[in-house]
């Protein structure tokens, strides 16, 4: 454990194995973090492997625990589906948008539905009532499927698929990471709560660096987890006869998206053709924002030595632009990985040194 003037940084109380790989483990409970007690937020957790149920539950009940949130685990299969929003009503009541509740639903067993001719029938109902649902329910839902039933739900709810804020899959039981989550509260790493420290208060140097408004508030988006809303800015910059976006500018914008959205691969192939855009249009400041984004996505898959590489690349195009704040937030990633590599001491001093006294003097209160 460390702390920093009285107030404790990590805990490394008695851990057990997390149901979710590094690409899921941060961004997920951001998500959740973020959407709980703000009404309707959609999770979709696709798993097969046993125990895969149990886990994503005591997963959940350490989340709301820390969020002083309620945790309802409701059984899908126990529901007759001539009205299973009614049933629904009656085991937690109306909610209200400022309730902090999570749902977790489970019980769709694949070989009963298959045995129906592939029709789903709460999925059908997801689609035709998804107003009301949001409407009656505005808190956090955690749809647990078996991952033979994504593409049943996809063709038959897709406008309610519109409304899923974050997809994810459980850990594989045969890729042989190992990945835990503790039942104390834990500081959440910078690269995830913020993905660019630079937002803060720095719209027109993203806006510098990305050259189009609408793309400054797709990412702004981005960052707050309003992934529809950002799919609609890039959809709309895309359709528009006017684009003032500088070069490299969007496919780094979607980058951010694929990541929030889960999508690694895709992530790091936006990210790797902003950069070789930028190669060839001078662009410093976006540069910096690719690095530091970039630098989050590798940690976290657990690629430390690269993201600490684009890290360090990141704060000196800072240091050469003169972005104080850029700097601090660049050196908080750098110390937080030195930190889990037990450097402790280095960790403290960048962050009492080089980091707190920038977002002190900037009103930073993050």
């Amino acid at each position: 454990m460390i702390s920093l003037d009285g107030k404790t940084l990590t805990d490394d109380a008695t851990a057990r194995p997390s149901p979710f790989g590094p690409a899921d483990e941060w961004p997920l409970s951001q998500f959740i973090e973020r959407m709980i007690g703000e009404g309707f937020a959609m999770i979709v957790v696709l798993g097969e492997r046993p125990n895969g149920l149990e886990d994503v539950y005591e997963w959940l009940e350490v989340r709301a625990g820390e969020l002083q949130a309620r945790l309802h685990k409701i059984n899908l299969s126990k529901f007759t589906f001539n009205n299973p929003w009614l049933e629904l009503d009656h085991t937690i009541g109306k909610l209200e948008r400022k309730d902090r509740t999570i749902l977790l639903l489970h019980g769709i067993d694949p070989r009963i539905e298959i045995k129906m001719g592939d029709e789903v029938r709460l999925f059908r109902q997801l689609n035709v009532q998804r107003d009301s649902l949001t409407r009656d329910y505005p808190c956090i839902w955690v749809l647990y499927l078996s991952s033979r039933l994504e593409h049943q739900l996809k063709m038959q709810a897709p406008d309610f698929c519109d409304f899923v804020g974050y997809w994810s899959s459980i850990r594989g039981e045969a890729t042989g990471k190992s990945n835990t989550f503790t039942t104390s509260t834990t500081t959440t790493p910078s690269y995830i709560t913020t993905p660019s420290l630079s937002a803060f208060g720095q719209e027109e140097s993203l806006l510098e660096a990305l050259g189009d408004r609408r793309l400054v508030a797709a990412l702004t988006a981005v960052w707050d987890w309003k992934l529809d809303e950002a799919r609609g800015l890039i959809a709309q910059y895309e359709l528009a006869s006017h684009k003032l976006g500088r070069p490299g500018a969007l496919p780094f914008v979607q980058g951010y998206l694929f990541y929030h959205q889960g999508d690694i691969a895709a992530a790091k192939a936006r990210f790797q053709l902003t950069n070789q855009i930028i190669e060839s249009d001078e662009n410093p400041r976006l540069k910096a924002e690719l690095f530091s984004g970039w630098g989050g996505l590798l940690q976290s898959v657990g690629e430390i030595d690269h993201a600490l590489a684009h890290y360090r690349s990141a704060h000196e195009l800072a240091d050469q632009l003169g972005d104080v704040h850029q700097k601090a937030g660049t050196m908080g990633r750098i110390a937080d990985i030195l930190e889990r590599r037990g450097e402790t001491d280095e960790a403290l001093r960048i962050y009492r040194e080089e980091c707190i006294p920038i977002f002190e003097r900037l009103g930073d209160v993050r």
